[in-house]
């Protein structure tokens, strides 16, 4: 099997879930074996973020984390004062990211941080651009 064909009935079963039908991981479980090595990382990395986002657990620190993403990229105050929030909020989501014992939902979680760094870099540069 191609990973293409994978990643459509993949991405199907997703929108499926999505939209309300029950996640079908067990049928998408049983096409990775078909896969190359490389592709199975893939394939299961996938999955893996998926069966994630089934816990109630993981759900709950996806949810604390988004929120702290929320309030850390409040474009309220000084740029001082945002880069210190845009700080706080990426060491909330890290330590967040961190109770969960799961490589693919700790992954998913601290992609959150991405946003938050590159925000804080950005307003580090106009500071330093408004200082002189």
């Amino acid at each position: 099997m191609e990973y293409a064909e994978f990643l459509a009935a993949y991405k199907q079963a997703y929108g499926d879930w999505s939209n309300g039908g029950t996640a079908d991981l067990a049928r998408l479980r049983a096409l990775v074996p078909q896969l190359v090595e490389a592709d199975r990382v893939k394939a299961e990395f996938q999955l893996g973020q998926w069966e994630s986002e089934l816990s109630p657990e993981a759900g709950d620190r996806m949810q604390r984390a988004t929120e702290a993403m929320a309030r850390a990229g409040d474009p309220d105050g000084t740029a001082a004062q945002r880069i210190e929030r845009a700080l706080t909020g990426i060491r909330e989501i890290t330590a967040i990211a961190e109770e969960s014992s799961d490589p693919n939902e700790q992954h998913a979680i601290l992609s959150l941080n991405e946003s938050l760094a590159m925000l804080a870099e950005s307003l580090e540069i106009e500071a330093r651009e408004a200082e002189q």
